[in-house]
């Protein structure tokens, strides 16, 4: 029988976890759904495109023990306009582009991702405490702004 032993000071489960980057990926096919997605917090849908037809569209997350190399803050853009150098999370969809924008370099590091899907339009004090029960402390404005349908958030925490 064979034993191993693992410091507690480098046990795998004491290193630190940063998002370092989130990419956004795209398929024709819901089952093309990669294996790790920004998962949606209340069991919903993880497609950024649910119920809008075009691509379906998952944000990817990389992962990193660097904290030197991991997002500080991010934000959600909307624009009439292509932004050159952003994936559109809104493929296909038909309206504005939609773009997530990761910030670098700051005191704060990402350690958690997930979205917030509901067909409620929930004040902030209410998008909070809900965001909260799931471990989470911060959220973009509305992805789904302009579309109607249900209301999203990319939602994060240090």
């Amino acid at each position: 029988m064979s034993l191993s032993y693992v410091h507690p000071e480098i046990s795998p489960t004491k290193m630190s976890k940063y998002l370092a980057n989130l990419t956004v990926m795209y398929a024709e096919k819901e089952y093309l759904q990669p294996d790790e997605v920004v998962a949606e917090i209340q069991g919903q849908s993880s497609d950024i495109n649910y119920e809008f037809g075009g691509k379906f569209v998952w944000l990817h997350p990389e992962w990193t023990s660097a904290a030197d190399e991991a997002i500080s803050d991010l934000s959600f853009e909307r624009s009439s306009t292509a932004v050159r150098n952003y994936n559109d999370i809104a493929m296909g969809a038909g309206g504005d582009f939609r773009y997530i924008k990761a910030s670098y370099g700051g005191s704060s590091k990402v350690t958690k991702a997930g979205l917030l899907r509901t067909d409620e339009n929930l004040s902030e004090g209410a998008i909070v405490t809900r965001i909260q029960q799931s471990g989470f402390t911060h959220h973009s404005g509305d992805i789904n702004g302009g579309r109607g349908k249900s209301y999203l958030y990319l939602v994060w925490a240090y």
